[in-house]
């Protein structure tokens, strides 16, 4: 079993692999035409994450037409929002969440539930079943997002922390997974991780694949009360050290992805997002279910 230790030097050659794109002059030279890319790729693997997978070309072309595309499509508009809502993360972390749920409810929901916590069970299309009563989310939510305690803790390891209390509670009635992906990636941001955004998150989530995802959420989610987000003790629980050496793993390969040229989502016939064999492993097709079967819209 992994010490504590172990898990923060992995997550420190996660941050060191992050701050080295900075550095990378293949990455640097390509500017801005990089950083769309990487949008496009982050956005476009999120999607598939959630069982919409659409080719490159299509997302960015629009309009959407099928029912995944436009699911793809609001969660490129999710994506693109990130950037502004990185000044914002850390003083208002409930009005970013509000604000990512209604980019992921608009025209799914009643214009009254838009942005709205839920008020009962949410789309669950990696079948989790983790997700706690409505009634005790916005308690767990506040606890989560403002962070209290000690506060020695690491910015990968909050920010991974924060991930996988946001995927457990699932606060929103639709697009947990595409809400709290992105708001992990506005709090790296803010905390200096990542500024730039070269990296795509979700294509390095989506390497290490849904299966290996879902198993480590449901060992961190039988952990018991959540754990401080903050704070660097949490890592003797198993399941939590255990879910930050997957997450640290996803971090890795989201550098990884980015020095390998995140210009070429698209290409191929597929065009989809982390091909090989850890993208294979993040399809529903690998899980024996349908992913997009919360998805219907």
């Amino acid at each position: 079993m992994a010490t504590p230790s172990d898990v923060l030097a992995q997550l420190a050659e996660a941050r060191a692999a992050l701050d080295a794109l900075a550095w990378d002059r293949q990455v640097t030279a390509r500017g801005t035409e990089h950083l769309r890319a990487s949008l496009l790729m982050d956005a476009q693997a999120s999607a598939a994450l959630e069982g919409a997978v659409v080719p490159a070309e299509v997302l960015a072309q629009g309009p959407p037409r099928a029912p995944l595309e436009r699911l793809a499509a609001r969660v490129l508009a999710l994506h693109a929002d990130v950037a502004g809502a990185v000044d914002l993360v850390s003083r208002a972390p409930l009005q970013v969440l509000a604000r990512f749920g209604s980019i992921m409810s608009a025209g799914v929901l009643a214009p009254s539930e838009v942005g709205r916590p839920r008020t009962g069970p949410p789309e669950d299309p990696w079948h989790l079943q983790l997700a706690p009563p409505a009634s005790a989310v916005p308690g767990l939510l506040a606890q989560v997002v403002r962070p209290r305690g000690a506060g020695d803790a690491p910015a990968l390891v909050t920010a991974g922390l924060v991930h996988a209390h946001l995927m457990v509670l699932a606060p929103f009635p639709t697009g947990n997974g595409p809400i709290a992906r992105a708001f992990t990636t506005a709090l790296l941001r803010s905390r200096g991780i990542d500024v730039d955004g070269r990296a795509p998150l979700s294509a390095g989530l989506r390497e290490v694949g849904r299966p290996a995802l879902v198993s480590a959420l449901r060992a961190f989610a039988a952990e018991g009360p959540p754990p401080q987000v903050d704070d660097v003790t949490v890592l003797v629980r198993p399941g939590v050290a255990g879910w930050l050496r997957v997450w640290a793993a996803a971090v890795t390969a989201a550098a990884a992805v980015a020095r390998a040229g995140g210009g070429a989502v698209g290409g191929g016939a597929g065009g989809a997002v982390g091909g090989g064999a850890g993208g294979a492993a993040g399809d529903p097709s690998s899980t024996g279910a349908d992913a997009g079967a919360g998805h219907p819209r």
